[in-house]
């Protein structure tokens, strides 16, 4: 077994966010004088052999290594090899040999998606079940942040603990505080007009807005942002100032915070007290991290701080996938991975074609090789060529591929065209800008959301739409959910000072008033089951009726911002439009009647189908600055002519959304390519390559 450091403590049951700084350490001190050290458990050939007829997973040479490997380490994993199970499978066996009730393992991912897949995964097998309760934890970066520090950073700075923490509910909050009285006569006066001359040339940006985003958090010194025009800076000791800060103050204190403020504050508690990092290396012997490459660079930053040494820190990622925005492959290339590195290059979704086609538009120098699975038949993969006035074409021809080279009948699920832009551009020489000039009724995603929060027949709509899709009533009930406690917090409504959640609402009012909390989910029955049906409920008659249902929070008469909210309706109809063809509940599902039977393709963006594994995909060509699939043939990637020397950041953004996109395939993969961007002699280099050519003429 290997030993862990030599510096042990055995921490008590309560949580480091609620258990007082002074408290913990005085439990590090005493017992460390009782255990000197301890030791993880070893993975041997018996535990792997028994895991891999568990869960039907073969375990090769690579695998096998990973799961062995008790040491601090970074595992590159391909797209398709399997990560997520493979760590669920560690986790299995340690769990069912681990045999410390104070010492845990943290698993951490990036997103909330992949935390529910490896809960989804835990529930399946009884021993995984011990890793969600204490000691070890399991969540997202930000909750572990949130749970360890951030909370634990506002209530000592400003005395008073987080309730909500979302950008757009801050907005709202901010607002309000904000605009008290009038321009003239209002507490942040001077603030008001300040700002209505900064802003004055940005059409685009509104008072509110600035407010809302910009005075935020900046460091672990909690440092605001610099005021005013670049020419004619503002100081944070001026009465503009002094406003904004005592603003940022008040909001502070209410408990309201956005994402930024919250990572700076965990930044702020560390540098404050460092012992925090001796404290959490106690608790968590074993450090996982999910998806590292997507990490943004000061969450990174944090937790190389408070896991440097002693805890074993195991990342798994693929830097070659990292396409979000700010992530610390993308904005230094350090991060992840470095040190000692085991590689996963076998895929298990991709077949050797699709493969060694992927492979082109790999971002490393020189190409880590990627393996398909050799039981996986190969496909005509297909480069559709179009004119521009065919373009709408692409969608109706990828569906006869579909139907031809797999079958007809196929989920939507299953069957997606994705690109990079979903915001069309108007000009001619940006022409394909986005997902909408191939199919003009695909709705972007940040259109259908732009109206959430706005009103409470904004909420209607999104629960209506929510349901449909997913023909359940879940998405509804968490949306009526959300406008019940956001009446109460128009109205004022606090949880011992802090905002009411909808979840805290729910739980209050099932514990004290049974009545109410019936009457609310009949309310709540009633209203998912007519939109469903495809009818709208009465905005007055709901609202009566939810008021009614939470008479326990508030006995006075509701206030005018609860009833502008009840009926404001200038959002609803940016909501209308952008949910047109409500018949067919607006999912972005393009649907064709082949000759052999009908085929159904999902059109969204390429981030969405990260992490995803598809049946057959249409990747399509967009802009970002330039045409990405036009750029990567020009640069010979596409075409099988890989550079040596690492691409510039632009064209590396590029490679890494197209090689997503690419990868998530097992059966077909296809390019939907403007004509106007082959060149001579490019066709042919495609053949040559392996791709399939067919001309939309």
């Amino acid at each position: 077994m290997r030993r862990v450091g030599d510096k042990r403590c055995r921490v008590t049951s309560s949580e480091p966010s609620t258990m007082p700084l002074e408290r913990q350490t005085e439990a590090v001190l005493k017992t460390r004088k009782e255990v000197r050290s301890m030791r993880l458990p070893e993975i041997c050939d018996m535990d792997i052999e028994a895991a891999e007829a568990q869960w039907g997973f073969p375990l090769d040479q690579e695998r096998r290594a990973v799961l062995r490997c008790m040491d601090t380490v970074d595992i590159r994993a391909c797209p398709g090899s399997g990560k997520t199970t493979l760590l669920v499978t560690k986790l299995g066996i340690l769990a069912s040999k681990w045999k410390y009730k104070h010492r845990g393992v943290c698993v951490l991912s990036h997103t909330n998606a992949a935390q529910r897949e490896i809960e989804r995964r835990f529930s399946q097998v009884p021993s995984l079940r011990a890793l969600t309760a204490y000691p070890h934890f399991v969540g997202t970066i930000q909750s572990f942040l949130h749970q360890f520090m951030s909370i634990p950073a506002a209530i000592e700075r400003f005395g008073t603990r987080p309730g909500v923490v979302e950008n757009e509910y801050y907005e709202i909050e901010a607002k309000k505080e904000f605009f008290q009285g009038t321009r003239r006569k209002g507490p942040y006066a001077t603030a008001w007009n300040a700002i209505a001359n900064w802003i004055k040339r940005n059409p685009n940006v509104t008072i509110a807005d600035y407010i809302s985003r910009e005075i935020e958090y900046k460091d672990e010194n909690l440092t605001l942002p610099p005021l005013g025009l670049k020419n004619r800076p503002v100081g944070w000791d001026s009465p503009t100032g002094k406003q904004l800060r005592q603003f940022k103050k008040r909001m502070s204190q209410q408990g309201i915070f956005r994402y930024q403020d919250m990572a700076a504050l965990a930044g702020w508690y560390l540098k404050k007290h460092p012992m925090i990092a001796d404290l959490l290396q106690e608790r968590f012997l074993m450090v996982f991290f999910d998806e590292m490459q997507d990490t943004i660079v000061e969450q990174g930053c944090l937790l190389d701080a408070l896991f440097p040494e002693r805890s074993v820190v195991q990342r798994f990622g693929d830097n070659r996938q990292a396409i979000y925005h700010s992530t610390a492959d993308n904005m230094t290339g350090a991060h992840f991975p470095r040190g000692t590195v085991l590689p996963m290059k076998k895929s298990f979704r991709l077949s050797p074609s699709i493969a060694r086609l992927s492979q082109c538009v790999c971002a490393d120098s020189p190409p880590e090789e990627l393996v398909g699975d050799t039981r996986k038949a190969d496909r005509r993969h297909t480069v559709l060529v179009f004119k521009r006035d065919r373009i709408q074409e692409v969608l109706p021809d990828f569906c006869r591929l579909v139907a031809c080279e797999i079958r007809t009948g196929l989920s939507e699920t299953q069957v997606k065209a994705v690109g990079a832009n979903s915001k069309a551009k108007e000009e001619a020489n940006k022409f394909p800008s986005a997902i909408s000039d191939y199919w003009p009724s695909f709705v972007p995603r940040y259109q259908r959301a732009q109206a959430r929060l706005t009103c409470l027949s904004a909420h209607l709509d999104q629960a209506k739409t929510g349901m449909i899709t997913t023909r359940s009533t879940g998405k509804g009930r968490t949306l009526l959910l959300d406008a019940c406690a956001r009446m109460l917090r128009l109205q004022g409504i606090t949880d011992r000072s802090r905002p009411l959640s909808p979840s805290t609402m729910v739980r209050q009012l099932r514990d004290k008033c049974p009545a109410e909390y019936r009457r609310l989910n009949t309310l709540l029955a009633i209203t998912c089951q007519t939109l469903l049906r495809g009818g709208k409920p009465n905005l007055g008659e709901f609202a009566e009726e939810a008021r009614a249902a939470l008479g326990h929070f508030n006995a006075e008469s509701w206030n005018p911002h609860v009833d502008q909210f009840i009926c404001n309706t200038r959002g609803e109809a940016n909501v209308q439009q952008a949910l047109q063809n409500q018949s067919l509940a607006n999912d972005n599902v393009f649907r064709y009647q082949c000759e052999a039977g009908p085929v159904s393709v999902k059109v969204d963006t390429i981030h969405s189908v990260k992490g995803e594994t598809l049946c057959a995909v249409l990747v399509l060509e967009t802009i970002f600055y330039e045409h990405d699939l036009k750029a990567l043939i020009d640069k010979g990637y596409l075409k099988g002519q890989l550079r040596n020397a690492n691409p510039l950041r632009r064209l590396a953004e590029h490679l890494k959304r197209i090689y997503v996109a690419m990868t998530r395939p097992t059966d077909l993969l296809c390019l939907a390519v403007l004509d106007e961007h082959i060149k001579n002699g490019d066709l042919q280099a495609l053949e040559r390559l392996g791709w399939a050519i067919k001309e939309i003429l």
